[in-house]
């Protein structure tokens, strides 16, 4: 029977942790706000610069600027179906 085996270190830095996919989530509230940003022609790049500027830096987002542009596009291609 082979021993089993532990990771002896971690795999991600604590203050790295904010950039994995599971920690980057927009709440319901951010989702609204880019939605009526790009409903006045605000791009998903200027929702997430404002984003990051009212919560009070990058780390307090929740999410990085590729999750609102994702956002705009999932919801485009919710609209066409």
């Amino acid at each position: 029977m082979k021993p089993k085996e532990e990771h002896t270190h971690m795999f991600v830095h604590v203050k790295d942790k904010i950039f994995l996919n599971s920690k980057r989530i927009l709440t319901f509230s951010q989702k609204e706000n880019i939605y009526d940003m790009s409903n006045v022609n605000m791009g998903p790049s200027v929702a997430y610069k404002y984003m990051k500027e009212s919560s009070g830096g990058f780390e307090n987002t929740g999410a990085i600027r590729i999750n609102t542009i994702n956002f705009i596009r999932d919801w485009i291609e919710f609209i066409r179906e």
